[in-house]
């Protein structure tokens, strides 16, 4: 008894990833940092995180959009070329993430989710039933689209997963996809946090001016740094120790460098959401060892008992291969029919939403 799964797309670059035994930590400061000794041009992470994550899930989102709109997937690849991933897409149990409800017959953006499987029924008695799922001639399109509903639901259920790190003591857990980037953020961020904390110490000794530029609304949430970069702050107008002037400037630079490195450190994120995805989807959908596989082969294996005792009466008995089959082939496709988005609903609660998505 098969289910044939080519019906999802298959992309060349899934694969396994694993994760190093490094965690990052977003370029901010902490909760724990002193609200008058702050590091200059680092703003603190209650005042910008949150931001942030709410614009990768946007990113995420817009990723999601499009498999639904375009059936292209244009992030797939690490060189910005896109694969075809096909529609339509269907999650059953709707992905709460994204507030998209549950799709059955329809998607929310009111595209038909197609046909269920037809049934093959095989065996010359009642006793040898061999029950083959169908996907030709426009069956078993609405698998399909649940199949690719469940890659949609990854990326919301992935996404969850990276911002509860993102929002923990612990940081986020870095993948060997994302390594490199991570690498790159962390060692910024170290010259970043240093260059901070010197040039606080240069305020405070000479000016008694960092708890100006940290306290309050003033560099904590960067809203400032337009103030401070301006031509009359950063003394062009004339008026102010040159000495002043040029530690205004630096705190400038340092500021217009915290917010490439929090952007660089969103990309980090979506990185992280994408690669955990791919990942978590292609190892419970495809290969032998995927447990998806074997739920679904025993699902249709299951269909068979419950009906073949109904098609067992004389009239059928009499002309099986002709009648008996066409009855058992019938009431499976019935049965199915009516059970196919609650079993890919079902499906994707116990594997894609919550920590069961958690790698």
């Amino acid at each position: 008894m098969f289910f044939f799964l080519s019906i999802m797309l298959a992309y060349d670059s899934w694969g396994a990833d694993t994760f190093t035994s490094e965690r990052l930590m977003a370029p901010c400061q902490s909760a724990s940092a002193p609200a008058n000794g702050c590091m200059v041009g680092m703003p603190r992470c209650s005042t910008v995180l949150e931001p942030l994550l709410t614009s990768v899930k946007t990113t995420v989102k817009n990723r999601v959009d499009g498999l639904y709109e375009d059936g292209i997937d244009k992030d797939v690849f690490l060189d910005g070329t896109s694969a075809l991933f096909g529609k339509p897409v269907c999650a059953a149990g709707g992905i709460h993430t994204f507030n998209i409800a549950t799709e059955g017959a329809t998607n929310h953006v009111s595209e038909n989710c197609g046909a269920p499987a037809g049934i093959h029924v095989g065996g010359g008695s009642p006793r040898s039933i061999s029950v083959t799922a169908v996907f030709t001639n426009g069956e078993g399109t609405r698998e399909a689209a649940h199949f690719r509903g469940l890659f949609a639901a990854s990326l919301g259920c992935q996404l969850d997963q990276v911002f509860a790190e993102a929002r923990s003591s612990s940081g986020i857990r870095v993948s060997t996809s994302c390594q490199a980037l991570a690498q790159d953020i962390k060692n910024l961020s170290t010259e970043q946090m240093a260059n901070g904390v010197r040039l606080n110490q240069v305020f405070t000794n000479s000016y008694g001016l960092a708890r100006y530029f940290c306290a309050q609304a003033d560099m904590q949430r960067g809203d400032r740094v337009p103030e401070m970069c301006s031509a009359e702050n950063s003394g062009q107008t004339g008026g102010l120790n040159p000495e002043m002037i040029q530690h205004r400037n630096s705190a400038c630079l340092l500021a217009t460098a915290s917010a490439a490195l929090l952007a660089a450190y969103g990309n980090f994120v979506a990185c992280e959401v994408f690669n955990r995805a791919t990942t978590h989807y292609a190892s419970t959908i495809y290969g032998n060892s995927a447990p998806l596989q074997d739920e679904l082969r025993n699902y249709f294996a299951s269909l068979a008992p419950e009906v073949s005792a109904r098609c067992r009466k004389r009239r059928y008995l009499l002309f099986w291969k002709r009648r008996g089959r066409a009855c058992v082939r019938n009431a499976i496709a019935d049965q199915h029919n009516t059970r196919v988005d609650s079993l890919f609903s079902d499906i994707q609660s116990r594997y894609f939403e919550g920590d069961k998505c958690r790698l």
